[in-house]
């Protein structure tokens, strides 16, 4: 109750998690979200960790070898509901001659709310990353469990290459 009594301004709060809802499966940037919300940086931050300590969103780090590059590096943002961030960015359907802007981060979305299920169930102690090699080379999902790590890309393109 503490921190939903921080929220002020319902109204900005609300397209703050529009917003977010838009920028689903994206490296997070508070200044760009800051800027297109209206909001200063520090109220910016503060609502979006009170989206995710509600569990409506939650941050995926990238995957690094060295540990404390972790913390420093800029987390990929998720809605934690692949239907509400659907919901939210006004999409009411996903064929291919729809809105195709949001296809790819809905589904990516969609994958990861199935991943982090079925480690949580079965592999607990398992991360879940992203890898990012500036811009160039990325894999959407490192499932890093113990010594060993394995990389998922998905599409949801009918073709690529």
């Amino acid at each position: 109750m503490r921190l939903l009594s921080q929220v002020t301004d319902l109204i900005a709060f609300r397209n703050l998690t529009q917003l977010a809802a838009l920028r689903t499966s994206q490296v997070q940037s508070i200044s760009s979200i800051a800027r297109d919300a209206g909001m200063n940086s520090m109220t910016t931050t503060r609502y979006l960790n009170l989206l995710e300590t509600s569990f409506l969103i939650s941050r995926m780090p990238p995957f690094m070898r060295n540990r404390s590059s972790r913390l420093v590096k800029s987390p990929k943002l998720f809605f934690t509901d692949s239907g509400l961030a659907a919901h939210l960015a006004s999409v009411a359907s996903l064929e291919s001659d729809e809105d195709d802007r949001m296809r790819g981060p809905l589904f990516e979305t969609f994958m990861r709310q199935n991943l982090a299920a079925i480690l949580g169930a079965h592999v607990p102690d398992a991360r879940l990353c992203y890898w990012n090699e500036q811009g160039r080379q990325e894999v959407d999902f490192v499932v890093e469990n113990g010594r060993s790590n394995y990389a998922i890309q998905v599409k949801a393109a009918s073709q690529w290459s």
